[in-house]
């Protein structure tokens, strides 16, 4: 292998291409375009990660609830219905099993 200068490749840089720094994290903020709260409604609700939502949307920020209060509905597959179970048994107040939330879909019909 060559030594540096003697013709080898040059050091490695923190700088890219064009000779800049990258910009430091603390003055550019980070904007997502997609943000997914998998979180229950307290949480949701609280002041503290609202403003923190706030940090992470610009303005065309999607934001998706994953929360059974949030977006009630009734399975109708029973893939579907097996997912929510599988979600209840990671966090039964955020996926709870509610009196005809699975329908008849873990019955085949």
């Amino acid at each position: 292998p060559n030594p540096p200068g003697k013709g080898g490749p040059p050091p490695p840089s923190s700088k890219p291409a064009g000779g800049k720094a990258p910009p430091s994290s603390e003055k550019t903020p980070l904007v997502c375009d997609f943000v997914v709260h998998f979180a229950p409604m307290n949480v949701l609700l609280d002041p503290r990660y609202v403003q923190q939502a706030k940090r992470l949307s610009g303005p065309h920020t999607v934001h998706a609830l994953v929360n059974a209060r949030a977006c009630p509905q009734r399975c109708v597959y029973p893939s579907h219905a097996m997912n929510l179970a599988l979600l209840h048994k990671l966090h039964p107040s955020a996926f709870p099993l509610t009196a005809g939330i699975l329908g008849s879909s873990l019955a085949g019909g």
